[in-house]
């Protein structure tokens, strides 16, 4: 072997692998956040908890079916499944109903959609005993 070649190699086996990795890496999945903004707009479907771990209201929303949320967290961080008691309904074409189990199973409760309503407390709609704090899924329903 000449003198430097093992070194060469090295750095192109190092590159190699880089570029596997790279070109491996799935790119990360973007939840579903809504807006992003903390206050509920025109579109979303908003989930609050009045009395959060974290300090504050919870907020958590959602532009479109969720499945599980219990991959989900609040905007301050926190466990967002099982965790709200209100939800307001904002979506401007579908009813959305919120499930007990993850996979849209067990007690359900149907919420119309009141796009008009601003992000009061009194245009919340407070959850069914079925439902408050046990709601890992929500569905639209047009």
């Amino acid at each position: 072997m000449k003198r430097g070649t093992g070194r060469t190699a090295a750095v192109v086996a190092g590159f190699g692998a880089a570029a596997g990795l790279v070109m491996g890496m799935a790119p990360a999945a973007s939840a579903d956040q809504g807006d992003g903004y903390v206050i509920c707009n025109r579109g979303e479907i908003c989930f609050k908890e009045w009395a959060h771990d974290s300090g504050g209201p919870g907020r958590r929303h959602f532009y479109w079916n969720d499945s599980n949320h219990h991959d989900d967290s609040w905007h301050k961080g926190g466990a967002f499944w099982d965790d709200a008691t209100y939800i307001l309904n904002r979506d401007t074409q579908c009813s959305v109903r919120v499930h007990e189990h993850v996979g849209y199973g067990g007690y359900q409760q149907t919420f119309l959609p009141k796009p008009g309503n601003e992000d009061y407390p009194v245009n919340y709609e407070h959850f069914l005993p079925g439902l408050y704090e046990k709601n890992s899924a929500h569905q639209r329903i047009c």
